[in-house]
């Protein structure tokens, strides 16, 4: 696919679905202004594609799905079709890449796409108005789960060193009563011994053991 299909100008319809085309997507594709059909759908295109689709106010239907691309695609809103989407639902139909999980860091940018596909090969409807409530849950979810840990771990770690600050200075005070012939008679290896001892490792160790549990 060369940049040459910019000089077709007047093409009303470009249909290149289902090819497994691997070339880069030429921005000369804009010039197209007179399209109503555009589908570059089910192909093996690399790098990104980055469309303005303002001057197309006929394009119909738009379909760059199951394509590999990365980029954005914007201009849709100036259809005609994408203001009445509303009354002729049946009508228009652009569908990108633009839901999650995405096969990349970010999934296609189209704002005024009606249907988002994801890289389960999902797609979901969404107005042109208002967000993909799914895909964007799925996102929600996944960065809620994220915050989750982040939090617990904080908490760990304060009632890891709030149970320190008790201990600790308890540590001092029983080492001192508890009679020496108790870690004699439970020998040098015991668990005990490293416990109850003036080993501070051992009492970081049961205060850890204490949290987990």
């Amino acid at each position: 696919l060369g940049s040459e299909i910019g000089n077709f100008i007047m093409l009303k319809v470009l249909d290149l679905s289902g090819n497994y085309i691997r070339s880069t997507v030429p921005s000369e594709i804009e010039y197209l202004t007179n399209l109503e059909e555009f589908d570059l759908s089910y192909n093996a295109f690399r790098g990104e594609i980055n469309m303005n689709f303002t001057d197309a106010k006929n394009l119909k239907s738009m379909r760059i799905h199951s394509t590999n691309l990365q980029g954005s695609i914007t201009g849709l809103e100036k259809s005609s079709q994408v203001r009445n989407f509303d009354r002729e639902r049946e009508k228009s139909r652009y569908i990108a890449d633009c839901g999650f999980p995405s096969d990349f860091d970010e999934p296609i940018k189209c704002e005024e796409c009606t249907i988002c596909c994801n890289a389960n090969k999902e797609c979901e409807e969404r107005f042109s108005e208002e967000k993909n409530l799914v895909f964007e849950a799925l996102k929600d979810e996944s960065s809620s789960i994220r915050y989750f840990v982040v939090i617990a771990l904080f908490l760990a770690v304060i009632g890891f060193l709030f149970s320190l600050s008790i201990i600790l200075p308890m540590k001092k005070s029983l080492s001192t009563e508890i009679n020496k012939n108790v870690f004699k008679m439970a020998g040098e290896e015991s668990v005990y011994n490293l416990l109850l001892g003036s080993n501070y490792f051992g009492w970081i160790i049961a205060v850890v053991v204490a949290i987990v549990q």
